[in-house]
């Protein structure tokens, strides 16, 4: 139908690419798309993309420039989801998905980026065996909560974005499924 906008137009978000380092490609490659809200953010979230999968993944261009892209480089890729622009639109937060091959699964981390410089590195926030997902910003963007199962469950947790340690604010006798956080 003429004039009729489709639901991608409308989208209020800018849309950028998401990088991936991956041995089929020798180098960058576009793995999908990152929502976020201004272009400075997009920007940083490839940024952060490539140069989180670069930390994790340098060995793969190593092990076989050239070599076919396979179900076990498919299952190595390190994904980037879930970006969170913090309220003052000075950070990023994301959650980084990566294969633990010894335990045989999936394990997720928080990622944090700093926009303001041109060419800044992204810094872990948390890691180890449990897996942390659904980053959330306090209204004032000192602290991020997530979900973790670093209690054995999925639980609510806490992270300053400085730094430190995480503290869980839930202990339900059921996993949290999601989160949002109150403005106030």
């Amino acid at each position: 139908m003429p004039g009729k906008r489709s639901p991608l137009s409308k989208m209020r978000n800018f849309v950028g690419p998401r990088l991936v380092k991956c041995r089929a490609a020798r180098g960058l490659a576009l793995a999908g798309l990152v929502a976020v809200t201004t272009p400075a953010a997009v920007a940083g979230a490839a940024q952060a993309a490539g140069g989180a999968a670069q930390a994790a993944g340098a060995g793969a261009q190593a092990a076989g420039a050239g070599a076919p892209f396979t179900v076990d480089d498919l299952v190595r890729l390190e994904r980037i989801t879930d970006p969170q622009l913090c309220p003052d639109g000075r950070q990023l937060a994301f959650v980084q998905r990566y294969t633990d091959m010894d335990a045989n699964k999936g394990r997720t981390s928080l990622w944090l980026l700093d926009l303001a410089p041109r060419r800044a590195a992204p810094r872990r926030l948390t890691g180890g065996k449990a897996s942390d997902s659904s980053p959330r910003w306090s209204a004032d963007g000192r602290t991020l909560y997530f979900i973790s199962t670093r209690s054995g469950s999925g639980q609510v947790w806490r992270i300053a974005t400085s730094g430190g340690e995480a503290q869980q604010v839930t202990d339900y006798p059921l996993d949290v499924g999601s989160l949002k956080v109150s403005p106030r």
